[in-house]
Formats: structure tokens, sequence, C-alpha cells
């Protein structure tokens, strides 16, 4: 099962559930995400899978995937700025889907950004509030009526543990489930099937073959 653990968060499952059918049909969705690398070494070296496209532009692409339920895009623009090493310092990605919606993602390994994420649709808009890949907050506007309502998602935690990383506490959901697939003896996960890591990696390589991202090893120049 490919481990992004996003999806399987309570704020995202209550999104899925509660919120995006109340607004859609979804015009936009936006998300980005900036985390400054502060000397981690990989995300600097092609031959490691460096750069901010694989290391984090993957989330605000999982919400975009979301709020269009799992649709392949119909076009992809992607535009980049590489290093002398050929990594990706910063990526920006318009999406195209059917019915007219589009999705923009950005991502960057150079500065910070809002972290958050909108989606808008034409009856109302969510905002998940940063970090929005492990939210605890969410907004939500519908036309049903003027009111801006506000959820909070408390996190479940024994507070004596220690993590490396903001909100890290939320994992405990994806672990959950694949042990519930585990035990079903399902070889594959309801919430995230083998066909959606397919989909998902075509996406991502489209985009890295348009800004010229290549992991591969190039022969030196004899």
């Amino acid at each position: 099962m490919e481990a992004l653990w996003t999806r399987f968060q309570p704020e995202i499952q209550f999104l899925q559930k509660n919120i995006l059918p109340k607004i859609e049909p979804i015009m936009h969705v936006s998300g980005t995400i900036g985390i400054p690398n502060e000397g981690i070494s990989r995300l600097l070296e092609p031959e490691l899978g460096g750069g901010a496209l694989m290391d984090i532009g993957v989330y605000p692409l999982t919400l975009i995937s979301i709020a269009f339920n799992d649709q392949k895009p119909k076009t992809i623009h992607a535009i980049s700025s590489l290093d002398d090493k050929g990594i990706d310092r910063f990526t920006s990605v318009q999406f195209k889907y059917k019915d007219e919606g589009a999705g923009n993602l950005f991502c960057t390994i150079e500065t910070d950004t809002p972290d958050e994420c909108v989606i808008v649709g034409k009856n109302g808009w969510a905002k998940l509030h940063a970090p929005f890949w492990c939210s605890t907050k969410l907004s939500v506007k519908t036309a049903a009526d003027a009111k801006e309502y506000h959820y909070d998602f408390p996190i479940i935690d024994d507070e004596r543990k220690q993590y490396n990383f903001e909100n890290s506490a939320l994992l405990q959901y994806e672990i959950a489930h694949a042990c519930e697939m585990l035990r079903g003896g399902k070889k594959e996960s309801d919430v995230y099937p083998l066909s959606y890591s397919v989909q998902f990696m075509e996406i991502l390589d489209e985009i890295r073959k348009q800004i010229g991202l290549d992991f591969g090893k190039k022969e030196k120049a004899k």
C-alpha cells in the first residue's frame, strides 16, 4: 500500500464523506507546500530522488486527486527551477480535469509557504489549514447558507512520545488501516488500491518529463 498517510487521517475522511459532496462539482483546487532544506543531503542528489516534487510535491497532488475523485488529469502543464545538479528547487503544475475543473500545485525546498489547501466548488469551498497534509483544522462555507463553519480534529496521542515532524501522531491512522486490511486477508487497500499508486506515478512521471527532472545515472563523458 502506498504510504501516503494524508489519505487516512480523520479530517480527510470527514472532508471526503461530508463536505465534498455538498460543494461539488469541484472547480478549482490549490495547494502550496514549502519546507526549506536544512542540510538534508538526499534532497540535493538526483540519484537519491532529490528535489521538491518527489519529496513534498506529492502532498498537494494527493489533495488535488482526492478532490477530483482520483480522475486522471486531461492535461498537465509544469514549470520548474532546476539547480546545477538537475534537481528541482521549486515546481509549479497546472492540471485540467473534465467538466472544466482545474488544480494548481506549488512545492519548494527553498522557502516557507502558507501550506494551505483550498478547494472551491460551485456550491461552496473548503480550506485545510496549515500544515494541510496533516491538518487538524478545516474551514467550510456552502451555498446552502452564508455561515462559515470551522471544524477541529484534536490529535489523540500519548504526550510522552517524541516525533521528528509536526503532527506525526496522525500516522497511526494509516497503520490502523493497514492492520485492518491484513487481518481481513486483503491484498490491497480499500482506500488506496494499487491502481491509484500506478496512476499517481504516471502523473509524477509526466511532470518530471516536462521539467527535465531525471533520476537516471548519466554516463560520464569520455
